[in-house]
């Protein structure tokens, strides 16, 4: 605790001691970044949750698409002619990102798959135990291989006698990538965005302490100046506002000191002039005064 104490105290002393103008500049330039980074993140956020939000949407249309092609081959479990049709006929569809589509029975076999690759083969107990329990669309993010995939799970199942049914689930692979392409272009342009406004800002930062602590540092060396003892310096200024003024009343205040130290040296002058006519005197009368005690004598 007391290191952390005395490390603290260090940074607020080595930031104590740095001059205005880099005060200035790391001012603005940490207000900036201060407002610019959490914003950034909360539009990437709201953005990548829409473009998700958007992805379940569309699963959720074609889940209930083909839950209600499926759902009777599901239950027959014979032919998935049906089943296979909607899912090949989504090839032309165009959907961004669309990886990969399979409906699976509600044994984990693979009834249709879009590139016909893994028909007829099992999925995994475990996993398909896991789809079986659904109660709705599923949303989850995992990697296979080397792909970043987004998966939606839509479970297909029945109604007999008020009592819910599993028959099989229709899954939604996603390229990762493609999916949130929008948001990485949207995530290129506040990146540059923000980079531009952070040059501009620290641009105005160095502009304004240049503005501000150019006249400070004018008094300075003036008054420093003027403390040498250089009386006849002034500070120029041309400038009308309070850095102006004050240059103004330094200079009035310096020509006062100046005039009142020559008036004083001129009295200074002037006395010892007195004081050494007043001597003279008082050495001619001595030596008048010794000249007559001789001559009485």
């Amino acid at each position: 605790m007391l290191k952390f104490i005395l490390k603290y105290l260090n940074i607020f002393k080595f930031i104590r001691d740095l001059n205005l103008q880099t005060k200035m500049i790391s001012l603005i330039t940490g207000v900036v970044l201060i407002s610019v980074v959490p914003l950034s993140m909360i539009v990437l956020q709201r953005n990548q949750a829409v473009v998700r939000g958007k992805t379940l949407e569309v699963c959720r249309n074609l889940g209930d698409h083909i839950s209600n092609l499926a759902r009777e081959e599901l239950l027959v479990d014979e032919t998935y002619d049906a089943t296979k049709s909607a899912v090949n006929r989504l090839k032309k569809s165009k959907i961004a990102g669309l990886k990969s589509i399979y409906v699976l029975n509600v044994d984990g076999k693979y009834v249709a798959d879009l590139h016909e690759t893994k028909t007829n083969t099992t999925l995994d107990k475990s996993e398909n135990a896991a789809f079986l329990l659904l109660k709705d669309i599923q949303e989850e993010e995992l990697k296979i291989g080397k792909d970043q995939i987004l998966r939606f799970s839509y479970p297909i199942s029945i109604i007999i006698q008020n009592k819910i049914l599993p028959v099989g689930t229709a899954v939604f692979e996603f390229d990762s990538t493609e999916v949130y392409r929008p948001v990485e272009q949207i995530r290129t342009t506040i990146f540059t965005v923000s980079t531009a406004a952070l040059g501009v800002a620290i641009l105005i930062a160095i502009l304004s302490a240049l503005y501000f602590t150019r006249p400070i540092k004018k008094l300075t060396e003036g008054a420093q100046i003027i403390g040498e003892g250089k009386l006849s310096h002034r500070i120029v200024i041309k400038r009308q506002d309070e850095f102006g003024k004050l240059a103004n009343r330094f200079n009035e205040m310096t020509a006062q000191i100046q005039d009142f130290t020559q008036n004083l040296e001129q009295k200074v002058q002037q006395r010892t002039e007195e004081l050494n006519k007043s001597l003279q005197e008082v050495r001619a009368l001595k030596i008048a005064q010794d000249g007559d005690y001789y001559l009485t004598s």
